[in-house]
């Protein structure tokens, strides 16, 4: 069904990642250690994202299934230091004022919204096309690229 869905997650992603290098990756050494561990969540998550179609998609369904009991581990705490870092980051933003504490809406809806698809995928898994769909959708779920945290 999603054949070349490894290539739509890997377009995604690089989206996302390129959003952070001015507020992350060019601002690396002013980084609170909650900062690296989060996006060290996020990249092995991305990565689960971008791995698992393209193994299902090559027949590799024992490995797809290996890394979906991985999201077991990373998920949550991608779910976590995400939950963490916006409650800090819009507490600060409230604070300072300005436009971001208006953009933190987001965040409050597509983390609950992302955890849900991830339950459903898990829960869903042998039923392929919702499997597959929910997979697909999490992807567009991530965090808005350029926003400073």
């Amino acid at each position: 069904m999603y054949r070349n869905a490894h290539w739509y997650v890997l377009l995604i992603s690089g989206l996302i990642i390129s959003g952070f290098v001015p507020t992350y990756f060019l601002n690396f050494e002013n980084a609170l250690p909650r900062h690296h561990v989060h996006i060290t969540f996020a990249c092995l998550w991305l990565l689960l994202l971008f791995l698992q179609p393209l193994l299902a998609s090559r027949g590799r369904l024992d490995w797809h299934r290996l890394l979906g009991w991985a999201s077991l581990a990373v998920f949550p705490m991608l779910a976590a230091t995400s939950v963490y870092i916006v409650w800090y980051a819009s507490a600060a933003d409230v604070v300072k004022g300005g436009v971001y504490p208006k953009l933190y809406w987001f965040d409050y809806w597509t983390v609950p919204a992302m955890a849900a698809l991830w339950v459903v995928g898990i829960v869903k898994r042998e039923d392929t096309p919702i499997h597959q769909r929910r997979r697909i959708l999490r992807a567009r779920n991530q965090a808005v690229p350029g926003r400073p945290r």
